[in-house]
């Protein structure tokens, strides 16, 4: 009898797996919700800030200052409120 507690590795096995699963949850493409700035801060504005959205619909702000710079964080928490290294995009 199989222990109904072991997790079953699909990798191997034909048409299993985190992608095909993933599929079968999302199977339409996931409309991405729109962020306001009240609900991101500076982020949203800022040249810096790059928008990464995930396949469940999550959307995080990646800072390419963090890059060069250790005083930035790569994913910062929002909303950003106030930040050294903020610069609006230029339209």
């Amino acid at each position: 009898m199989m222990n109904p507690l072991r997790k079953i590795d699909r990798r191997h096995t034909k048409g299993g797996g985190a992608e095909s699963e993933r599929a079968q949850m999302y199977p339409h493409p996931v409309t991405t919700p729109k962020h306001t700035v009240d609900q991101v801060g500076l982020c949203k504005t800022c040249r810096h800030a790059t928008a990464i959205t995930n396949v469940s619909g999550s959307i995080f702000y990646r800072c390419s200052l963090s890059e060069s710079d250790p005083r930035f964080c790569k994913y910062p928490s929002l909303p950003v409120i106030r930040c050294t290294g903020y610069e609006p995009k230029t339209s």
